[in-house]
């Protein structure tokens, strides 16, 4: 998680799935992510599997992933 706010500079992250059904889970990720040296407010998903949601969050993740191809290519090469 850290390598993500790193790179992405969220500003919160929205669990879902799984992890995000759990709350025990979700507290634990929640509690190592503040201690993070950039914390990020961490919050369990309300719709965990409205297929309506689908096309929207492989929209979000295809964005994600242009936004770290787009940022590697552009560093300097060391």
């Amino acid at each position: 998680i850290a390598a993500i706010v790193a790179l992405t500079d969220p500003a919160q992250i929205v669990l879902g799935g799984s992890w995000g059904r759990h709350p025990l889970v979700a507290q634990a990720i929640a509690a190592a992510v503040a201690t993070l040296p950039r914390p990020v407010p961490v919050r369990r998903a309300r719709l965990t599997t409205d297929p309506s949601l689908t096309g929207t969050r492989a929209a979000a993740l295809a964005r994600l992933r242009a936004a770290i191809i787009n940022r590697a290519q552009a560093a300097p090469a060391s």
